[in-house]
C-alpha cells in the first residue's frame, strides 16, 4: 500500500513540475539529491491557498454543524455527504 501512495505522489509532483507551481533541481550526488521550491505559479497561488485555509478555519464549525443536520434529515441509505 505505501508503494502506491508512493506512486501517486510521484506523479502528483512531476505533473507540478511540468506545469510550473513546483521547480525541481536535480543534484548528481552519491545517492542522487532534488531539490524542490515553488515556481513563479506557485508564488501566484499561494494568496488563493491562503484565502481557501482562511475561510476553511473560520467556518469549519459551522460546516461541521450544517453536515449534521443534513445527516439527520436524510437517511444513511440515500446519503450522498461523506462522512
Amino acid at each position: 500500500m505505501f508503494s502506491r501512495w508512493t506512486e501517486v505522489l510521484t506523479r502528483r509532483r512531476r505533473r507540478m513540475e511540468r506545469d510550473g507551481p513546483v521547480i525541481s533541481a536535480r543534484h548528481p550526488d552519491v545517492p542522487p539529491r532534488v531539490e524542490h521550491e515553488i515556481g513563479d505559479l506557485g508564488r501566484r497561488l499561494a494568496s488563493i491557498f491562503t484565502a481557501l485555509a482562511r475561510r476553511s478555519a473560520e467556518n469549519l464549525p459551522g460546516d461541521r454543524q450544517a453536515r449534521r443536520i443534513v445527516r439527520r434529515r436524510i437517511p444513511s441509505s440515500k446519503r450522498v455527504i461523506p462522512r
